[in-house]
């Protein structure tokens, strides 16, 4: 589902939301109940941080 961004994903009967900070970045996806299934980090240039144990969304 989009939005002014994309929204929502569904996979399955599964609904993911994103959750975007104020530049627009992806820091979070959420599930149907609010949980969050994984988030985002970056550095001050916008770029993604990975950590130990960071798996991509999807």
């Amino acid at each position: 589902t989009y939005g002014l961004e994309l929204i929502s994903i569904t996979k399955g009967e599964s609904t993911y939301y994103y959750i975007y900070d104020g530049l627009g970045n992806v820091v979070a996806v959420t599930d149907d109940a609010g949980q969050t299934i994984q988030t985002y980090n970056y550095d001050a240039f916008g770029d993604p941080q990975p950590w130990p144990g960071h798996s991509h969304f999807g």
